[in-house]
């Protein structure tokens, strides 16, 4: 593999790039391996640095808000940016749209499977709830003694 003797390198001088460039002796690859060889470098193949490596994935470190005075600049940016969140309940809840009878003033048996977790966009809050709209376009008013966490991915409120 490597060339030996001045022998070996005889086919590199017919090399048009070496002819075009007689000074640059590293354009023909049997002298490169030569001088690597010379230079204390064992095999022809690059040596992987550390840095070179792949480095494996961290997750995300995300930011938790305890506090409900830390959440309103959160919940704030969220409700101007339209923000798909992620709303976990404390217990589950059939998240469904309603239809109220308005001649008794009752709300009929809701249908469907409670759910803990569901997504929907923050329309508006206050201390006391939270109001979100849901994909299916359904708008609940949620109480904050209710609502386990709420996040968008990185950042992530978290009630007491």
């Amino acid at each position: 593999m490597f060339p030996k003797s001045p022998k070996e390198l005889a086919p590199c001088f017919q090399n048009p790039m070496f002819s075009e460039h007689p000074g640059n002796y590293l354009s023909c690859a049997p002298l490169r391996l030569l001088a690597r060889r010379k230079a204390g470098v064992r095999s022809p193949r690059a040596r992987i640095l550390p840095a070179m490596k792949r480095t494996k994935r961290r997750p995300v470190n995300r930011k938790v808000i305890r506090s409900q005075e830390g959440a309103q600049a959160l919940f704030e940016g969220w409700r101007k940016k339209l923000t798909k969140l992620q709303v976990e309940l404390k217990r589950p809840r059939v998240i469904d749209a309603v239809p109220i009878d308005f001649l008794r003033d009752e709300v009929p048996e809701r249908q469907g499977q409670p759910t803990q977790k569901f997504s929907g966009q923050l329309i508006f809050f206050t201390k006391d709830d939270v109001t979100i709209r849901c994909p299916s376009g359904a708008i609940l008013v949620i109480d904050n003694y209710e609502i386990a966490a709420i996040s968008d991915g990185k950042a992530r409120f978290e009630s007491q």
